[in-house]
């Protein structure tokens, strides 16, 4: 069998990579922007609570916890426990907190907080007519 020219040249296996590595980065760029839109589109609309600090001292039982509900609904404090114990807290009943809204709520556990031990803080809530969530944060007690 007989191969014939037909005397057009092919591309050189560099241009071929090259053009290659273009389409490449370009299907990159393109995922790239759309991944973050659709993400946006998704997004619950609900109530996000964030504890931003838990004040404590050792050989006391008493804690101030800040929250901020970041989302954009509002949610409802259902129940707050300190290393899966049940705590005393102030204000009781446990507020509403509104979208942007940051509070401090006292919480009393029975015994005493002791130095360098880490406590894990879990507040149950959910969003008012809505889902149920939880958030945890870990903490130390200082001197």
């Amino acid at each position: 069998m007989k191969y014939r020219r037909s005397g057009k040249r092919a591309l050189s296996e560099a241009i071929a990579a090259l053009i290659l590595i273009s389409v490449a980065v370009a299907v990159g760029i393109i995922v790239w922007y759309s991944i973050p839109a659709t993400a946006r589109n998704v997004a619950p609309k609900g109530g996000f609570l964030l504890i931003e600090s838990v004040d404590a001292s050792a050989n006391t039982n008493v804690a101030t916890v800040r929250i901020k509900n970041i989302g954009q609904a509002p949610i409802n404090i259902n129940q707050i426990t300190v290393n899966g114990g049940s705590v005393s807290y102030n204000p009781n009943p446990l507020p509403t907190i509104n979208p942007g809204v940051e509070t401090s709520i006292t919480i009393t556990i029975s015994g005493s907080f002791s130095q360098n031990t880490p406590y894990v803080l879990t507040i149950n809530y959910n969003v008012v007519n809505g889902p149920l969530a939880a958030v945890s944060y870990t903490f130390y007690v200082s001197q």
